[in-house]
């Protein structure tokens, strides 16, 4: 039920309960309130909202009265109105936010009709101030008290049901675009996410450490912290890929699973580079390999106490996932800038990274790494123009 169809179902209620009441000297029809208010005037009320005279009420509401009550109640499909006769005022509830009408007694220095003064009159929230004629309509205020609140907690069941079943669908749509993520990150199903293995690096590494240690032993420290680096990357996806189904919302879980994708093809360029660096070296191409090296020294991969951090607190739930996905991607973004400026890769040295791979009998292609890192520059760049289109 909409608000508009909850305030049909209110008029034609109201319009049945007057016609069984026609009769009664008490109801008012639409025709004696457009009457009586178009002779009477109000004062402004404390809000300045309301209209200033009743011609003015009539103007702006006379079409939609159903019927009234010779208290000063007036009844719309949405509001009550009060006329105020005594205070010259007029006050107004909105029908959706009834839910009692009730006398409240307070004692006074005299009493009307054999009866306690009784000086608000509650409706909703709202406190109408007391008029006397009340007393002889209190029956028929009784039968419109159960019409309209029956009404609403009708309406409000309603409305609570479609809440349910929205966020029903909502929890539903959200599992079911973490399982398509988790699918597609997790394809073997072993609940860890498809990144290209580290181990390569440690074996080449291994390979040819006698020759990098004639070249400048050093450089084995460099690349064992290299390693480390690599390690430690593959961990932090780990731990933002299990975060996946802890996502409350859509816009949480595309935000995880941007941040998520970014991490993997930046570990996939430090991964490719890494290699590289090795072969390049062993090859002595000093200026792939310097380039190179340059590029990780400025990222701090050399001293890498910053992943470090990062790796500590994304291990610690004492940490608010949500502030250090911010570190992740800012690392991601900074070493993905930093590197995919770098032009040299060609035949050439793919061959030869091919080459140093078969050598420690890698599954590993350089085909394959690169085609991850481009199929993730065309969707970045895709979606970079989609939102400078939007």
């Amino acid at each position: 039920m909409t608000r508009e169809e909850f305030h049909e179902n209110i008029e034609s209620r109201l319009t049945e309960f007057a016609l069984n009441h026609k009769s009664d000297s008490r109801i008012w029809s639409r025709g004696k309130v457009v009457s009586r208010c178009s002779s009477f005037s109000f004062k402004l009320t404390p809000y300045n909202l309301l209209p200033e005279n009743g011609r003015d009420f009539i103007k702006k509401n006379g079409s939609e009265i159903i019927f009234g009550l010779k208290s000063g109640f007036v009844f719309t499909k949405k509001k009550i109105w009060i006329l105020n006769w005594s205070h010259k005022s007029l006050e107004k509830v909105d029908i959706a936010r009834i839910r009692d009408f009730s006398f409240i007694s307070r004692e006074s220095q005299g009493s009307v009709w054999g009866g306690d003064i009784k000086d608000f009159f509650i409706c909703g929230e709202d406190k109408i101030s007391w008029n006397k004629l009340f007393e002889f309509e209190y029956d028929l205020i009784q039968e419109l008290q159960e019409l309209i609140v029956v009404a609403v907690n009708d309406y409000e069941k309603i409305l609570e049901k479609k809440s349910r079943d929205q966020e029903r669908l909502r929890g539903q749509q959200l599992n079911a675009a973490q399982e398509d993520i988790l699918r597609e990150l997790d394809k073997n199903g072993d609940g860890k996410v498809d990144v290209i293995e580290g181990g390569d690096f440690d074996n080449l590494l291994r390979k040819h450490q006698a020759e990098i240690i004639q070249i400048d032993k050093s450089y084995i420290q460099q690349f064992v912290q290299v390693s480390f680096y690599i390690k430690k990357k593959k961990d932090n996806i780990q731990v933002v890929f299990e975060e996946i189904s802890n996502t409350p919302n859509q816009d949480v879980l595309r935000s995880y699973a941007d941040v998520l994708n970014g991490e993997i093809h930046a570990y996939n360029l430090v991964l490719f580079h890494a290699l590289t660096m090795i072969a390049s070296l062993i090859e002595g191409d000093l200026i792939n390999f310097y380039q190179i090296h340059q590029k990780f020294d400025s990222l701090n991969i050399f001293d890498s106490q910053h992943q470090k951090e990062v790796s500590s607190k994304l291990q610690s739930i004492n940490e608010g996932i949500e502030n250090l996905i911010g570190a992740v991607k800012d690392m991601s973004n900074t070493i993905t800038q930093a590197l995919n400026d770098l032009s040299f890769v060609c035949e050439e040295t793919n061959s030869i990274l091919d080459h140093h791979l078969t050598a420690i009998d890698s599954s590993l292609k350089t085909s394959n790494i690169l085609s991850l890192i481009q199929v993730h520059q065309l969707h970045q760049g895709n979606k970079n123009t989609r939102s400078l289109r939007e």
